[in-house]
């Protein structure tokens, strides 16, 4: 199957450079294709100026989406857009959220069964489950596994200050 293939079988945006679809043939990673990654909100997982990342597809094969995972998922408000951000709660944990201008007071939220809750590592600079609340799992795409431009780097599944 061509990396064409099979980011349109995971419904994700077509593949970047040719040079980078040899990515996932020469890591030896089946059902995965590789993507741009921009902005703020990662960081300082990624610096936000275009790094291009392996994605391997969720599937209950390659076993389940676990906290601490950073995975690509379908923007909840814009079905259009992909959005990468971390796993900070499965579904049977409770988030804690701190009062802000718009909600004076301390909430918690226990996510529901077959959602997860993301943030952005950068929490100042991110519209996570802060903004959307628990996400659907059919949400979710893939887990993001490598970094291969233009450093090339294993994606910690370690929840920062953890």
């Amino acid at each position: 199957m061509s990396l064409e293939q099979r980011c349109q079988r995971m419904r994700l945006p077509s593949p970047f450079p040719p040079l980078f679809s040899y990515a996932c043939d020469a890591l030896d990673i089946s059902c995965c294709c590789t993507l741009q990654v921009s902005g703020p909100s990662m960081f300082p997982t990624f610096s936000g100026q275009n790094e291009f990342v392996v994605v391997q597809a969720v599937s209950p094969l390659l076993g389940p989406i676990t906290k601490g995972d950073v995975v690509i998922c379908v923007r909840p408000v814009d079905p259009s857009e992909h959005i990468v951000k971390r796993v900070s709660a499965i579904a049977g944990e409770e988030v804690l959220l701190f009062p802000t201008k718009d909600n004076p007071d301390l909430q918690k939220v226990k996510v529901p069964k077959g959602h997860v809750w993301l943030q952005g590592d950068n929490l100042l600079h991110s519209r996570d489950s802060r903004e959307y609340g628990p996400i659907p799992l059919a949400l979710v795409k893939g887990r993001v596994l490598y970094q291969v431009w233009p450093t090339w780097k294993i994606i910690s599944h370690e929840e920062l200050g953890g």
